[in-house]
Parts: structure tokens; sequence; C-alpha cells
């Protein structure tokens, strides 16, 4: 899932997106000031996301100091467990809000990152 969010802006500027992939399509949402879309679009997934997104949750994770009252970008993942349970695989946050970008730099989170970069227009 990537999310994003304007950030600490004057009114007319605030805008948010959320785009969610699943292996049979892809839901846009994007709001601005209040007023909000969804796009719903099919999609044929290949290749083997699970591997992908096992191989992101270890990391390394890296946090650093960043601007705030910025923009809000939030990159993520969800590992399906041997038990049925999930888990939330952080692949980058970058909050105006606190201060704090937190990235995983592993090879498979970037290559994460680029996929719903490019699945998200």
């Amino acid at each position: 899932m990537k999310r994003t969010y304007a950030g600490f802006v004057p009114p007319g500027h605030r805008t948010n997106t959320r785009c969610e992939i699943y292996r049979d399509k892809v839901v846009l949402t994007l709001g601005s000031e209040g007023v909000r879309s969804v796009q719903e679009r099919k999609i044929m997934l290949e290749g083997d996301l699970d591997a992908a997104i096992a191989e992101a949750a270890r990391g390394p994770i890296v946090e650093e100091p960043a601007p705030t009252d910025g923009p809000g970008n939030f990159y993520e993942a969800k590992q399906i467990l041997p038990n049925d349970g999930v888990e939330t695989v952080d692949l980058l946050t970058y909050s105006g809000g606190d201060g704090k970008r937190t990235e995983n730099r592993s090879p498979a989170a970037r290559g994460l990152r680029a996929f719903l970069d490019m699945n998200c227009r």
C-alpha cells in the first residue's frame, strides 16, 4: 500500500492518496478538501510477491531525522504469516508530522516501492 498526504498546507492545497494492490486489482483513492474519488482497475499479478515481501521484512531499517510539517509518504506491504496472521512490513515512512524518515534499505523493499509507484498512477 502507498499513502500520501500534503502535510501542513493552506486550504485549497490539502490532498491525499491511497493505493492498494491486490492480486487481481489496484484500488486508487484520491482526495482533496473533503472530496474523494475511488478508482478500481483489474490487473494480473505475475511473479512471487510473497517472496519479495518476505525478503523486504528482513530489512535493514534506517531511521533518520526529517523536516516537520511537510508531506507524508508511506509505503508498506502485508506479509501473510504461517499461522494465517498478517504482519505489516514497512518499506518507507516519511511523516512530515513527527520529523522522522524510516527507510527499509533492502533491495526487495526498493523494488516493491518502485512497483507501487508504477502501478499507483
